[in-house]
């Protein structure tokens, strides 16, 4: 919490002392929160004077201290192309390098092994921004009751997967 504050006092140009003279605080009121918690209505008033919710300046703090869970880089690979995104792993001279391409955007990041593993999960978040990427299904199923399906009702299916696909792309495209 109080490194939420500080940062907030950070960005307005203004120190902890000067917050607590302006908002009619003791001396040290702010720092004490450290290690103990303030009254509701105190913490209100800062939230306030930066135009806050109390909840932002309480949320944000534990956020910033919750360890990132790391997902694997396999789990990494998959999550990308399930957005259409193909993840390389280059064994380069010093170190193994990861290359991401798209079929329509060619290669569009690189970075090593490492970078990825620690911050795959943001950068597939930034890439499906940037790129407009949307969730690609890999297996459609259609379930039948046991009948069987000729050949041609087949090709329909294939063709109707297609259509599908088609009408995503100019959904997106009119976004």
């Amino acid at each position: 919490m109080l490194e939420v504050i500080q940062s907030l006092c950070k960005d307005r140009g203004i120190s902890i002392f000067k917050l607590e003279k302006e908002l009619g605080f003791g001396n040290g009121t702010i720092y004490k929160w450290e290690k103990s918690s303030p009254a509701v209505e105190k913490l209100k008033k800062v939230a306030d004077f930066f135009g806050v919710t109390v909840d932002y300046i309480l949320v944000t703090g534990s956020i910033k201290k919750m360890p990132r869970i790391l997902k694997s880089v396999d789990q990494l690979i998959y999550e990308f192309s399930r957005y259409g995104l193909h993840v390389e792993i280059d064994d380069g001279p010093y170190f193994k390098s990861v290359i991401i391409s798209h079929s329509e955007y060619g290669n569009i990041a690189d970075m090593t092994v490492a970078e990825f593993h620690e911050n795959g999960d943001l950068l597939l978040g930034d890439l499906i921004k940037e790129y407009n990427l949307s969730f690609e299904p890999g297996t459609i199923a259609a379930h039948h009751d046991g009948e069987d399906w000729t050949e041609e009702e087949i090709k329909d299916i294939e063709e109707f997967k297609e259509i599908l696909k088609l009408k995503r792309q100019l959904k997106k495209n009119r976004e």
